[in-house]
């Protein structure tokens, strides 16, 4: 089982024990509750060739498909009036489309029958669905938001431009972890091509377990503390480039509006 990280602690005769923090149970006894069971057997999505085979390949419903794309350019004249705007405001209006979106796909009598039989099937068209209006009207909400956060990102860009010709010894990242920094990095160039809060934290995700990533065959992956990871941390938002952390940041919060009971850490 890899090991995420490790932490030290002292009892109270200050003597020290290690906690390892792993990726998984080493015994899971199967004793899940039949919806948490159709949930675990659900694929998950990964692609938008997903989300289009759980939306359309399975229904003969030719409808569906117009209907949200209306919806999506109506948003996108919603959003021409909330430029300026407050998050919340941005917030609440893509909710409601959200919330018509599902209201349309559950028209369907195909779709909505697959998710009484199967509670797993609508987490994942949920999830479906936000990745398919988020995918359509992206480009003009992400806009706004960046104007939302600009004065953030303003004072943010100042400080990374200041630490520039930031070191890794200057923060005391150990040399063992150095050599994975490259390959976090690269993950973490790919978060502002992607469009839904779902693959923004999986991105995030795999750039952290990169930083663990084992080079030599088949050896266990780095064992990192938290002391080790928020340095390296810091050094990656430096070098990436990335002009607006917080209008990203504040998407992967608070537009996760599909979000289930069985979410991992991730989300």
């Amino acid at each position: 089982v890899p090991i995420l990280f490790e932490e030290t602690f002292f009892n109270s005769k200050d003597e020290s024990y290690r906690i390892l923090c792993i990726k998984e149970m080493l015994e899971r006894k199967h004793d899940y509750s039949e919806e948490e069971e159709d949930v675990f057997q659900m694929s998950v999505i990964q692609s938008f060739d997903d989300v289009r085979e759980i939306l359309w390949l399975n229904t003969d419903n030719t409808k569906t498909k117009p209907l949200l794309d209306e919806q999506i350019q109506l948003f996108h004249k919603t959003l021409s009036n909330l430029n300026g705007t407050s998050l919340q405001h941005l917030v609440d209006a893509t909710s409601a489309l959200y919330s018509k979106a599902i209201q349309i796909v559950l028209r369907d009598a195909q779709l909505k029958s697959s998710t009484v039989d199967n509670p797993g099937f609508l987490e994942n068209l949920k999830r479906a669905v936000e990745t398919y209006i988020l995918h359509g009207c992206y480009a003009s909400l992400f806009k706004v938001l960046c104007t939302c956060y600009a004065g953030k990102d303003s004072h943010l860009n100042k400080i990374t431009r200041n630490l520039s010709q930031l070191q890794l010894r200057d923060i005391g990242v150990k040399t063992e972890f150095s050599h994975n920094i490259p390959r976090g990095r690269k993950e973490l160039g790919r978060l502002p091509l992607l469009c839904t809060p779902m693959a923004k934290i999986n991105c995030l995700k795999r750039a952290i377990n990169a930083l663990t990533y084992a080079s030599h065959g088949r050896a266990p992956p780095l064992a990192m503390s938290t002391d080790d990871l928020l340095p390296i941390l810091v050094f990656l938002v430096v070098k990436a480039e990335i002009p607006n952390w917080w209008a990203h940041l504040a998407f992967m919060v608070n537009f996760r509006f599909s979000s289930g009971k069985f979410d991992d850490e991730y989300g």
